[in-house]
């Protein structure tokens, strides 16, 4: 939901490096005039310094928030899905580590008194589970006389939907991500044809979004005013992921660029490119009834 950095500058005034805050460490306090301050707690050898820091000197980017001030963590707005995934995760582990059988129950036969104590009825169930144990749990079972096993409950995992539970909580969590369910191995709708579009989705749906967040945020905290007005950009180049689908791309740019919706610079911004240096990119072309392509320029407002 949040990074914080702090700007390190150098001794004329810009930023030299970023050093990471960690996000559990910084409370943000916003006052009437809306300016924010950040407290943050260091660590200083065996102890932690507290330190207050500007707006300003703080790189902050931050998702979705309700406040408008502290990021949200995808995270914890998912906690109980989460939490329900890891509990039937254990459950998997503990339930199949054990031989995929209940604990067994022990019943007195017809005579038998019972344990004298509780102290010789703790000695028979600690000898009894480190002799027949985990590995040793299927060898011949030696009881007192009487005292047999009696029937446990059954655990049926297919009335409890544990696979289907399992399945569920996945495709929960991937969307609450964004993420496409055949990349978390979710495969049952899949129908194969389709998978290179799902991994585009991918970048749109789950990738884009973060890096136009981080975009918009060192845009804002990390170029001056200068870099500003001279068209400085922060983008993150994200050609190899969409490399599949670049024909497509390509051609819908081409039929923009024949009717004249876009010209070469803007073609090439959308591509990460910088302008043309002769200054042929501003250069529209507009496609009259006939079909024939005719040329204007930005400034003859074509």
């Amino acid at each position: 939901g949040n990074f914080f950095a702090f700007k390190s500058r150098g001794v004329t005034g810009p930023i030299r490096s970023l050093l990471p805050i960690s996000a559990g460490q910084v409370a943000i306090e916003q006052d009437a005039n809306w300016n924010l301050s950040y407290r943050a707690s260091l660590p200083s050898g065996e102890h932690r310094e507290h330190r207050e820091y500007l707006q300003a000197q703080i790189h902050h980017v931050r998702g979705p928030a309700r406040d408008f001030v502290t990021g949200n963590s995808p995270i914890m707005d998912a906690r109980d899905s989460i939490a329900l995934e890891i509990a039937a995760e254990r459950f998997g582990g503990t339930f199949f580590g054990n031989g995929a059988t209940p604990g067994l129950i022990f019943k007195f036969m017809a005579g038998f008194q019972g344990f004298r104590t509780d102290e010789e009825r703790k000695k028979f169930i600690d000898d009894f589970q480190n002799i027949y144990a985990k590995k040793n749990r299927f060898k011949a079972l030696m009881l007192p006389n009487g005292l047999e096993v009696a029937d446990g409950p059954a655990v049926d995992n297919d009335k409890a939907q544990f696979l289907e539970t399992r399945k569920l909580q996945r495709s929960i969590i991937a969307g609450v991500l964004g993420v496409p369910p055949h990349i978390v191995g979710d495969l049952d709708r899949a129908t194969f044809s389709n998978i290179e579009e799902q991994s585009l989705d991918l970048v749109r749906s789950a990738i884009l979004p973060i890096c136009r967040t981080f975009e918009s945020a060192m845009e804002r905290d990390l170029l001056t005013p200068a870099d500003r007005a001279g068209g400085i950009v922060i983008r993150f180049n994200l050609d190899g992921l969409l490399r599949g689908d670049f024909k497509s791309r390509q051609e819908g740019l081409a039929i923009q660029r024949m009717n004249g919706v876009i010209n070469a610079d803007e073609w090439r911004e959308k591509e990460n490119e910088n302008p043309r240096q002769d200054g042929g990119g501003e250069v529209y072309w507009d496609q009259g009834p006939s079909g024939q392509t005719g040329a204007s320029s930005a400034e003859d407002g074509g």
